[in-house]
């Protein structure tokens, strides 16, 4: 919903939009972010700053103090610490933390507007709606399906006899065939 953050105490104060579920019906709150926090903690990540704790101050309420104050720590927050997954479903995947760890891998369990069905590894990934997305109303597609076409010119034929929608990281040259082909090329630009 709303995060603050106060450089003077080293801490961003994350306010969490209610009635979000994940996929398997958990509450998306303060207990389930901590949860996901302290798993990121224990894989010893270091994309974040240090953080030196994580206070849970009501249902959809958290405040997570750093070591030290570092003004990137939000992108950091969203980005590399941001992907949620269900506690419960993790809990219930294995008897160890390694067989739920692994599990996880493969089987996201988020809160995101595509519930994961399936994944063939390099071969495609397959996201059916999720009905209880939190906006009502959306998404509007019924699903998504992700191929992984490693040969260049298969994706380019792919593509053009429009059997995939979308390419992603084509070669310059390729990119060029297929703008005189009469293909939409967008490029992504960052930085």
């Amino acid at each position: 919903e709303s995060w603050k953050a106060d450089a003077k105490s080293k801490s961003i104060t994350l306010k969490l939009k209610k009635g979000i579920k994940f996929h398997d019906g958990t509450d998306f709150n303060a207990a389930a972010v901590k949860w996901n926090l302290d798993r990121y903690i224990v894989a010893k990540r270091t994309e974040l700053p240090a953080i030196a704790s994580i206070e849970t101050i009501d249902n959809y309420t958290l405040r997570i103090t750093f070591v030290e104050w570092d003004n990137t720590a939000i992108v950091g927050m969203g980005y590399f610490a941001g992907p949620q997954i269900s506690p419960t479903a993790w809990q219930k995947a294995g008897a160890t933390d390694k067989e739920r760890d692994d599990w996880a891998k493969n089987n996201p369990v988020g809160t995101g507007p595509f519930q994961f069905v399936s994944r063939q590894r390099d071969v495609k990934q397959v996201y059916k709606k999720f009905d209880g997305y939190w906006q009502k109303g959306k998404p509007y597609l019924d699903g998504i399906e992700w191929n992984f076409i490693a040969d260049p010119i298969t994706l380019q034929g792919a593509f053009k006899t429009k059997e995939v929608d979308i390419i992603w990281s084509i070669p310059p040259l390729a990119a060029k065939d297929l703008k005189a082909a009469g293909a939409e090329i967008t490029e992504l630009k960052t930085g």
